[in-house]
């Protein structure tokens, strides 16, 4: 049996067991004071480490496929980030599907991110987090971003899904849970669509217009239906190219975004994890990214923090990025 607790966890998931709680994966960081707060956006909470200042700040974003996550899953870990980094960490929660789509999530978190205007501030985000510092990048100009596992290509493209050392992560789990998060993409473009018929029957452009947001509804439906333990069943998800109803919108199609203006950004992936490729193509992509893959570890392997030696130096090599990078 496996003294990987992050390895252990997906294994988990993918045989449908979702009774062990993302956050005990991760142990309280010591001398962290914390302070709830709540924002615009929704809630928050301020995470203080020994030191740390209002004017330089971390903005921290959950991962979890959009369809799961929040300040209590992630306050620990991103907390032992604080202590590396010594930075004052804001935790904020975004809506999940199926109840919020794209780009209401982005809307949410940008609007956490404009209420620290005047200071100096770093994004964080693990897995769709990344998705979302990465959209706040793509909005307006933090001074950095970290990305634990980002998520860039809602196609699933990259040939490490096939490389068979991920026991969760397939590409029609990945391409289900796009499709239920671009929904409100779909929607948009179905009624870009509609406008475009004027000439035609609008009696009959309506009726398309509403089977496809009845079909993406359905999906967005299916990929809640029991947060992360029903990933698994993410076949019953499949979009055959779920980027293609975003296109023209660069925070939901990364993966053909110009992303030559990202600020500097260090970026953690695990070698196991299927989406490898995806940090590789951000890498690609962007001239600013630093890119360490972390040979043997699966997705989010940073949330052991305090349990796991390899976490604990995947903590410490960002809390030191930080450190550098932001003076």
């Amino acid at each position: 049996m496996t003294t990987d607790l992050n390895r252990l966890l997906w294994q988990e998931r993918a045989a449908g067991d979702s009774t062990r709680p993302w956050e005990s994966l991760t142990t309280e960081p010591d001398g962290i004071r914390a302070e709830a707060v709540r924002l615009p956006s929704g809630p928050g909470l301020w995470l203080r480490p020994p030191g740390g200042t209002d004017d330089q700040v971390l903005l921290a974003i959950h991962g979890g496929g959009f369809v799961s996550g929040s300040i209590a899953t992630h306050r620990r870990m991103f907390g032992h980030l604080a202590l590396a980094s010594g930075m004052t960490t804001l935790v904020v929660e975004y809506g999940l599907v199926p109840e919020h789509v794209y780009p209401a999530q982005l809307d949410q978190v940008s609007s956490a991110y404009r209420t620290l205007t005047g200071r100096q501030v770093a994004v964080v985000g693990d897995s769709c987090g990344g998705t979302l510092a990465l959209g706040i990048a793509l909005r307006a100009r933090p001074a950095a971003l970290v990305l634990f596992s980002p998520w860039v290509d809602f196609s699933a493209g990259g040939a490490s899904y096939d490389a068979g050392t991920d026991p969760f992560f397939t590409r029609e789990l990945t391409r289900g849970l796009a499709t239920a998060y671009l929904a409100g993409a779909y929607l948009a473009e179905a009624d870009r669509e509609a406008t475009d018929l004027a000439g035609a029957d609008r009696a009959g452009a309506d009726r398309e217009a509403t089977d496809l947001a009845g079909a993406d509804r359905a999906g967005a439906d299916r990929a809640g239906a029991d947060r992360v333990g029903a990933f698994s069943n993410g076949a019953n998800l499949t979009a055959a190219d779920p980027s293609g109803a975003a296109r023209g919108e660069p925070a939901a199609d990364l993966a053909r975004a110009d992303l030559d203006r990202l600020p500097p950004t260090y970026v953690q992936v695990g070698g196991d994890e299927a989406l490898l490729d995806d940090a590789r193509l951000l890498a690609r992509r962007a001239p600013a990214v630093e890119l360490e893959v972390f040979p043997g570890q699966l997705h989010t392997f940073q949330m052991a923090a305090g349990r796991s030696p390899v976490a604990d130096d995947a903590i410490g090599k960002a809390g030191s990025w930080l450190r550098r990078t932001l003076g």
